[in-house]
Order: structure tokens, then sequence, then C-alpha cells
């Protein structure tokens, strides 16, 4: 048996899911463990866990950065208590495979399908280690041994289905682990996320495709490809099949308009007159065009999500190297915008807390946002320096990170976002309207630069700070108080109802079944 664990969602991770189908398709019995975005592994949790892979000869774990730490004490029981090996997968391994192996037995560098299926081999009696593609390990010497990278998928069509029958997973419930039925898949998950592509065209200098796209031009592969249409349309609908519940389906590519106006209608057609579905696209601005918007709006576009990070031409060029600029986004937010009346929403992504911008240049980040077209929503970020990236190298040459050991691994980049003036402000423009007295206000002099300024810039960084981070619109993306909200809910509505029963008891003189009058 092969165990895989990954913090994802059943239905919005995809690399643990394409294992699966993949090691299944070859005859290897598989299992799989979605701790769905977890933050707490205590020890009942890692308890749960250990009695499902129990059993296994062999199990991987797909980590990012920011779960390092949380997995760390369930590896050390796997391999203390259990003498199960474990290799790890996935953007951290790969970035940081002699650090993975510190507390590891094996690390899969870049894609996984075919190392995976091979190394089950080999720790089972029949293949040797060293053969393997991709796979690092430690001889008995204790030196790092990297095969090497030479796998990734040529073509995507070819890969088997990603696993999303789901008959030997489990998931975490945020109460505890259990079995994913078929009464579960039919009635918890109703929205579906869907990847036609993998990689991205562009390699941004704070992304991990920086680390992917490298890897993969060193050993003559490429890290962009996308699943023909035949392939996606085919997929979709099996899957589909499998979840006659879903209400919508995201296309979760990093860039689903980078296809040819043919391939766009040959999908989404599909969408509208077959599935009857909405669905959402993320994009790229330079590839927005009115003929490619009109066109997925008529078949069913929903919201379309773009990555601006930044307003400063400056940052965008010479820090995370994206070739996208202030004019192309705002040319595709007014196309965009053409088509609000239909139903179509716009979101657009943000990077704060850059050490490398300049003292004002965080107002060119609000000088854009102001300038997007309403209605539409932001979504902010805090920078975060990942492992292995091309952002992180240079900042630690330039010390702004001491040394890649002391990345920050507990940190959530959706949620961690500095208190400070300049981030409130953009928080207050990104999330409500301001009338025009109060727009005079925070950008005033007296505000922003004036030394006689200082207690109100306080005021608003962190009291009024506080407030909005709390807000509605923003704890929406909080898990803890989404969970916290929909215990107390229950609690709620438990409460009413026993309360409820109660009374009608005591007018009717009737008593609880079971008991005697």
């Amino acid at each position: 048996m092969l165990t895989l664990i990954t913090n994802g969602h059943p239905l919005h991770e995809i690399g643990v899911k394409s294992l699966a189908g993949y090691v299944q398709f070859h005859g290897i019995p598989v299992q799989v463990i979605y701790m769905s975005y977890c933050r707490i592994l205590h020890r009942r949790l890692r308890q749960q866990i250990l009695e499902i892979a129990g059993n296994s000869k062999l199990i991987g774990l797909s980590l990012m950065t920011k779960d390092v730490g949380l997995f760390k004490p369930l590896i050390n029981d796997i391999r203390q208590e259990f003498q199960i090996p474990v290799v790890l997968g996935g953007i951290h391994p790969t970035a940081m495979p002699g650090e993975s192996l510190e507390f590891s037995d094996y690390v899969c560098v870049g894609e996984g399908e075919e190392p995976i299926r091979q190394l089950y081999s080999a720790v089972t009696g029949n293949l040797s280690i060293n053969a393997i593609p991709n796979i690092c390990y430690r001889n008995p010497g204790g030196d790092v041994i990297v095969n090497p990278v030479t796998y990734f998928t040529d073509n995507l069509d070819d890969l088997p289905y990603p696993d999303y029958k789901f008959e030997s997973s489990y998931y975490y419930n945020q109460v505890k682990i259990e079995s994913i039925t078929p009464e579960i898949r039919k009635n918890c998950f109703d929205s579906f996320y869907f990847y036609s592509q993998r990689g991205c065209k562009l390699a941004c200098a704070y992304c991990s495709n920086s680390i992917y796209s490298r890897i993969a031009r060193n050993t003559g592969k490429k890290w962009y490809r996308l699943a023909s249409t035949g392939r996606v349309v085919d997929e979709l609908g099996q899957h589909l099949k499998d979840f006659p519940q879903i209400k919508s389906v995201t296309f979760n590519d990093d860039d689903f308009l980078a296809r040819s106006i043919d391939e766009i209608n040959e999908i989404t057609s599909v969408m509208k007159r077959e599935f009857k579905l909405p669905f959402s696209i993320n994009g790229i601005p330079a590839y927005v065009t009115d003929e490619k918007i009109k066109l997925l709006v008529e078949n069913g576009l929903k919201v379309i999500a773009f990555g601006v990070q930044s307003g400063s031409p400056r940052i965008l060029k010479n820090y995370y190297r994206r070739p996208v600029t202030r004019e192309s986004v705002l040319k595709a937010a007014n196309i965009v915008a053409r088509y609000h009346d239909t139903g179509l929403n716009a979101d657009y992504g943000f990077i704060l807390d850059n050490p490398y911008e300049n003292e004002d240049e965080w107002l060119e980040t609000l000088d854009l946002i102001r300038a997007l077209p309403k209605p539409r929503t932001i979504s902010l970020y805090s920078l975060e320096f990942f492992p292995g990236t091309v952002l992180t190298n240079r900042a630690v040459n330039d010390m702004i990170v001491d040394n890649q050991q002391f990345v920050n691994y507990k940190k959530d980049y959706r949620s961690d976002i500095q208190y400070n003036l300049k981030n409130t402000i953009i928080f207050i423009y990104s999330y409500f309207h301001i009338p025009w007295w109060l727009d005079s206000l925070l950008l005033s002099n007296f505000i922003i630069g004036s030394r006689l300024g200082a207690p109100a810039r306080f005021l608003i960084a962190y009291p009024l700070g506080y407030l909005i981070r709390m807000s509605r619109r923003v704890a929406v993306a909080n898990r803890e108080v989404f969970v916290v909200t929909k215990i107390l809910k229950k609690i709620w509505f438990i409460k009413t109802a026993k309360h409820y029963i109660k009374q009608r008891l005591q007018k009717t003189g009737g008593v609880p079944a079971g008991r005697s009058a």
C-alpha cells in the first residue's frame, strides 16, 4: 500500500490526485489523506493518520513551505514508530532537497508520477534506487545523492485521469479524519477545481514557477504545457458525472486566456451546452481581448482573476520580472468592465510588504487600485520569500533574508499582512467605497507625510487597521473565523431547536419520547 498525504482540500489540490491516478493505473494500491488546510496537527490527529497509514510500504507527503513545521512531528512518528520510509514531494522539497532529507528518507524533485511509481517498486524490492529519475536520498555514508532530474511529462494527454473518485481517500473535516464516502462526495463538495495546464508562460521571480521552469529548462524539457481540448472536455465530463451536485467550475490554470480563441470556444461551449455550469478562470492582462471575453461570457464565465501584484513599473520589471504593465491592466479591466451587467466579476491581486519598494512606490499601487473600474474585488497578499525562488536568492545576496534556513515557514501570505499606514489605506480603498471628503483626508499630506499627522497615522494603521481586518469582507478568507462561525451557528441552531421543542412540550403537556409521565 502507498499512502499519500497533503494539506490540500480534496477538490482544490491536484498534484496528489494526479499521483494517485497514475499509480492506480499501474496497479499500485494507494490511499490519500487530505488534511484540508489543517493549521494544528495535534497528537490525536497524528494518531488517526498513523492508524490509517500503518500498513503502508511507502508514505509520501506533498509539502509547501508553510507545511514543513506542521508535518515534521508526524514524519518523525512514521519513521521512528513504524519504520516506514517517507518520500517528500512538492515545491519545498524541490527547492530544498538537502534540508528535506534531514527529516525524510527520499525527496522527489519536480514532477513525480513516474518517479513515485518506480520508488514504490524499489522499496518493495524490484528496482535499484539509483536508477530512478528525480529522486534524492542519502547513501550509507550520509552523502546526499541527487539522481538526474529527467522526468517531466511531455504530453499531458498521456497521463491517466487524476483520482477524483476518492474510493480509498480520507479528509479532515475540521473535527476528525474520516473516509470520503459516496454520501460525503455527493453532499459536501459543490464546487470543482479543474486544471487543463501545467506551468505558466511566465516565470515571475517571486513564484515557484521560477524554480520549476529553471529545472525543466536545464533538462531540456518544457514546463508550460497544455492538455488538448479533447482531453479537457472528456476528462471534465467524466469527473462531473461523479459529482452531479457541482454548482460551478474553476479552471485553476495560471492563465486560461493563453489559449487560442478556438480552443477557448471548444472548451467553454461545452460548459454551456452540455454541463450547463458557470465557471471562473485566471488570466494575464496581456492576453485579454474583447473577442475572448465576449465569448467566455456568452458561455458562462462569472469570475475572472488577474494577478497584477504592483502598480510600480520598477518593481514589476526589476524585481518581480513580471511583464505586466499599468496600461495592460487598465486596458484589460476596461474590457472586462463592459460585461459587468451580464454578471461578470473581476478580481485583481496585489502583493504588499515588499522591502525593495521605495518609500512612495506603494502610492503607485494605490493609484492603480483607485483607477480600476468598479465594481471589482481586490485580493491582497504579503510578499513571502519562498525558498529557492529567484527573488529569494536575490534577497539572500542582498542580506534582506539572512539565510534560506531562516525563511518564516509559518507565515501565511494571505493573512499575515503588516500593520502599517500604507497597508491600511490600501485595505480601505480595496474593500470600501471612499467618499470624496475621506479621500481628500486619507491622501492628504497631513496623513501621509507630515509629522503633525503622526497620531492620526497611528490610529489609522492600528485600531482602524485591526477593525478592517476583522470586517466580514476580510475575515471570510480566514479559515479559523469561518470554522468558528460555523460551529457557533450549529450550537445556536441546536439550542434554539431544543428550546422550541421544550416550549412546545410544556404547552401541550407532552414529554420527550422514551420517558414516563
